[in-house]
């Protein structure tokens, strides 16, 4: 017997059964939007960071809306809810800086989606970016990285740091954009100790890169130098 099943789309801004509009990024604190339901509609604030967190905040809302969860629970749940490990983690640091760690993984639009985050912190003094090599992207691999840089050069960051492999790409993609403060580092120990050396309060550093690459090791150089409050 075929039972009818009930299906949902979503989409930010666009026409969709659940979509958020009026996205209006808060720096570290997170975002706000109004969520839209064919049950009605309500103003979501949440913690995470980036415009990706929102499709996947629609996705659940979705499921959610469907199985009768009310709004204002939906809205209740998306204020306290907090990013697995890695994934877009704020550490605070008591000497005024802070890192966002997204160091999990990373692929070129996921980057770039998060460098954009990062540009979008207005509390920030300076925008810094420790990118990891990005594996397992064929043949174009080297391409992507250089891509990626330019398109961080033009975005305004201070500092970008890339680590080990292909990530040389990336930073020869921000120099030939002109960005003059782009380095190669081998290691993510080395440029955790590169960030101890050179961090400053107002800081705002997004750590991001391939799992394989390890680049959380930088943020622990950090977290031994510095002590996070968080």
């Amino acid at each position: 017997e075929r039972r009818p099943i009930a299906v949902r789309t979503f989409g930010i801004e666009h026409e969709a059964d659940v979509r958020a509009r009026d996205l209006r990024p808060l720096g570290l604190e997170g975002m706000r939007f109004t969520l839209q339901t064919p049950s009605g509609e309500v103003v979501v604030r949440t913690p995470l960071l980036g415009r990706h967190q929102v499709m996947n905040i629609l996705a659940a809302a979705a499921v959610a809306e469907v199985c009768g969860v009310s709004l204002s629970n939906i809205a209740e749940a998306l204020a306290t809810v907090t990013p697995y490990a890695r994934r877009g983690e704020i550490v605070r640091f008591p000497q005024g800086f802070v890192v966002i760690d997204d160091s999990y993984n990373s692929n070129p639009r996921s980057l770039l989606e998060m460098v954009r985050t990062l540009c979008e912190i207005e509390e920030a003094r300076r925008r810094l970016v420790v990118a990891g090599e990005m594996l397992e992207l064929g043949e174009r691999a080297a391409a992507f990285h250089r891509e990626c840089g330019q398109e961080i050069a033009r975005l305004g960051i201070a500092v970008l740091i890339g680590v080990r492999g292909l990530a040389r790409e990336l930073i020869e993609g921000a120099r030939e954009a002109g960005m003059e403060t782009a380095f190669f580092l081998e290691t993510p120990e080395e440029a955790g100790h590169w960030l101890a050396a050179h961090v400053r309060a107002g800081d705002v550093i997004l750590v991001k890169g391939s799992r394989a690459v390890g680049m959380e090791r930088a943020i622990e150089v950090l977290r031994q130098a510095f002590n996070p409050t968080v």
